[in-house]
């Protein structure tokens, strides 16, 4: 269950290009400046926020503190102020001066002034309020449904009540913001919806989420084919975590995945049936394989292409993923490994290297890492079943803190050949490695066989067990 992507929310910024509305503007240059105290001489940056555009410029401080940045505007647009570890989202339409004046070490009392004062003081509280609601979610999420539904309508009640301020109090709003806002409550309401019975089950396991009759009711207010709101975050999150929803059945039943040869054909084929709208298809196609990429690089290629090309008819998102593909070319199956090495327990030094002749699979693996410990029990099944055949069994530490690894390794019987590599750049950078676990498979002559194989809890044994000389 990818929680992350949740949370990241309301804990990351991440806005917008404004929805169309009646409201026309006059392209100009808008300024964004001010004064902010402790900053004096640094560098600050800024971001225009779009579904494709991720630009991010700097802006530099003067010694007096004073700053100044000036960009060209069509229309409104949302954008993420960066300052040290601090972030904000901040508002602009065509020809504002929007001035913004603090203390470095009191971030969250910095003043605005000058032109969308008003939108960009709302914003502020909309972050306020999402951030309260992240830091009770965990609690929040163990509840009853009666409960989390009545803490997820309330925080979509005060949003809105916030928003409907605006609209009351200034003659002259700015439709596009009102509207956009409207839709980022509404989905992130929807959004939490689709992710608390994944949250309940996760934190009470083994307890499951039993669903009232009314508590789907709540996709009656969305809509998971309109490419007009695809810009925006909270929808793209909605309709990405509503596909996880859909999918997350192929890890709990085996005749789904019997049926599908991987994870991704059967989300790709999800997306083919759920989803209508082209832009929505080819958002999620694309979401889908960036992080098949990512973390399992070429592996299904032949499979999975395909489908992806039928479903994304967006030539930006293509290139971005076709880019990225080929950044995986010397990992393909029959490339030389690359040698990597660890110490056992007791001290001694251990290579990949050391095990010509024979196949090698390889755990790369974390103590803190729940999935990775989830896999012991089969990984150690898997071991004991083949210890007679011509094939070693790695596991291979990426615990930063090495005493967490020691202490385990003391209070548990862990079996095949355990060693530490810590932050070993020869082992994540070259293999990739941006999750775990993430298990390899190495032939008897120090050549890649895959270098994101199955899982042992996915049946790799029966895969090991057809390999040439075994």
């Amino acid at each position: 269950m990818k929680i992350i992507n949740f949370i990241a929310v309301f804990v990351i910024a991440a806005f917008f290009a404004a929805c169309n509305s009646d409201t026309s503007y006059e392209p100009a240059d808008a300024v964004f400046g001010g004064n902010l105290t402790g900053a004096e001489n640094q560098q600050l940056y800024i971001r225009n926020e779009t579904i494709n555009k991720n630009d991010i410029d700097t802006i530099f401080v003067g010694a007096d503190g004073s700053f100044s940045y000036k960009t060209f505007m069509e229309k409104p647009g949302y954008f993420t102020f960066f300052v040290g570890r601090n972030q904000m989202s901040i508002y602009m339409k065509p020809g504002d001066s929007l001035m913004f004046d603090g203390d470095i070490m009191r971030f969250e009392d910095a003043k605005f002034s000058g032109n969308s004062v008003v939108y960009n003081n709302y914003l502020r509280s909309f972050a306020r309020t999402q951030s309260e609601f992240g830091n009770m979610m965990q609690f929040l999420f163990t509840q009853p449904e009666k409960e989390a539904v009545a803490a997820m309508d309330s925080l979509r009640t005060e949003q809105m009540n916030n928003l409907l301020e605006i609209e009351k109090n200034f003659k002259r709003v700015d439709k596009n913001f009102i509207e956009t806002e409207k839709n980022r409550i509404k989905y992130f309401w929807g959004l939490s919806h689709v992710m608390y019975p994944l949250y309940f089950n996760y934190y009470n396991s083994p307890n499951k989420f039993e669903p009232s009759p009314e508590y789907d009711n709540y996709l009656a207010e969305l809509n998971i084919n309109d490419s007009s709101l695809i810009s925006l975050p909270e929808y793209r999150q909605f309709v990405h975590n509503y596909l996880s929803s859909k999918t997350n059945s192929y890890f709990e039943d085996s005749a789904i995945s019997d049926a599908n040869p991987s994870f991704t054909v059967y989300q790709l084929e999800k997306i083919k049936e759920l989803f209508t709208d082209p832009a929505v298809r080819s958002y999620l196609s694309y979401r889908v394989l960036r992080d098949h990429v990512m973390y399992d690089g070429i592996k299904d290629y032949d499979l999975i292409w395909p489908l992806f090309e039928d479903l994304c008819k967006n030539d930006s998102f293509k290139k971005e993923i076709t880019d990225e593909i080929r950044k995986w070319d010397y990992l393909r199956p029959g490339s030389p490994a690359k040698d990597f090495a660890g110490v056992t327990i007791k001290g001694d030094s251990v290579h990949l290297s050391d095990f010509k002749g024979k196949y090698v699979y390889v755990d790369v693996w974390a103590t803190w890492c729940k999935p990775c410990l989830g896999e012991i029990p089969d990984l150690t099944r898997i071991e004991e079943e083949m210890k007679d055949n011509n094939i070693v069994f790695i596991s291979a530490s990426v615990d930063r803190d090495k005493s967490e690894w020691e202490k385990m390794m003391n209070e548990r019987e862990m079996h095949g050949v355990q060693i530490y590599v810590g932050n070993s750049r020869a082992l994540s950078e070259f293999y990739m490695i941006k999750g775990i676990p993430r298990f390899m498979l190495f032939d008897r002559d120090g050549n890649i066989l895959e270098v994101s194989a199955e899982r042992p809890s996915q049946g790799v044994d029966k895969k090991l067990l057809q390999l040439e000389g075994i």
